[in-house]
């Protein structure tokens, strides 16, 4: 049996696997393309031998995973130059903003992860990041941990 038939045999699992991860039918079929795509990706390391569906919930679940991490991370983004507040929110949301990013450097010298960290947060895959800072995958996830972890140390006792 050719790859595309074992992959076309399976969908309806794919798919019923993805909505048990999700509860979302939109997020599910978003679980379930990502899937394909990443098996369509890594079907030269797939032994026929082998039973598809421990591969193919290997990939998920590895998606879902990273997903979550993702969504743990904290987003940084800058204030909008337009944007709309009294002069007296605004003064202080930019001095919150400027907390954070003084936080930031200050456990930059400190940690080398907090690039990757930064990275990670704008949404590159550790193989990415792995190939554009120049080291191993392995030392790119010990070096985001690092990093989230000295950012949560300098910005301990801040709040809101």
């Amino acid at each position: 049996m050719c790859f595309d038939d074992v992959v076309i045999g399976h969908l309806g699992w794919i798919a019923r696997v993805a909505f048990r991860f999700c509860k979302n039918k939109f997020d599910a079929d978003d679980l379930a393309q990502e899937t394909l795509c990443r098996i369509y990706a890594n079907r030269e390391k797939f032994d026929n031998a082998r039973d598809f569906k421990p591969w193919a919930l290997t990939i998920m679940t590895n998606i879902v995973k990273t997903q979550h991490a993702r969504k743990e991370c904290v987003p940084f983004v800058g204030l909008a130059d337009d944007f709309d507040a009294p002069s007296s929110v605004r003064a202080d949301s930019l001095a919150n903003y400027d907390d954070i990013l003084d936080a930031v450097h200050r456990s930059s010298r400190v940690s080398v992860g907090v690039q990757c960290v930064l990275l990670y947060a704008e949404g590159y895959s550790y193989d990415e990041i792995s190939e554009m800072v120049g080291i191993r995958t392995g030392t790119v996830k010990s070096r985001i941990a690092a990093g989230r972890a000295a950012i949560r140390n300098a910005l301990d006792g801040y709040s809101d």
